[in-house]
């Protein structure tokens, strides 16, 4: 399935002593979806790239996911939620995992294309950059 969306994400990074980013607290945007993190979410890193992970078991403790019709279509058994940014903020995929397993549904960003989608989630989730 490709459909366009526009991904929008707002809020506060705070770094470490090394100035990498080290929590974020905000909103990410997928159309009419949302998720809110509202207590400081610690990123992890691979390689290029900047990680959070929400645990759906974790929900309510500082994060909560409002979905509209774009991400329902998304299975019921999804446990948590993986998003990959570049270094620079400038590109993000969001890939849903099942029971430790990546769906093949995916939400890569900016592209404007199937072939952009899936050059940015493949740079992203293997951590390195061009």
């Amino acid at each position: 399935m490709t459909e366009s969306v526009k991904v929008v994400i707002s809020g506060m990074i705070s770094k470490d002593t090394w100035l990498r980013p080290e929590a974020f607290v905000g909103n990410i945007s997928i159309d009419n979806s949302n998720i809110e993190i509202t207590k400081p979410l610690l990123f992890s890193y691979l390689r290029d790239t900047n990680n959070l992970h929400l645990d759906d078991f974790e929900e309510g403790k500082g994060w909560s996911f409002h979905p509209d019709s774009l991400l329902k279509h998304f299975d019921s058994n999804t446990v948590w939620w993986h998003i990959c940014m570049d270094k620079k903020f400038s590109m993000i995929t969001i890939v849903p995992l099942e029971s430790g397993r990546s769906s093949t549904q995916r939400i890569a960003a900016p592209c404007n294309n199937r072939e952009d989608a899936i050059k940015i989630n493949r740079m992203l989730i293997s951590g390195m950059i061009d």
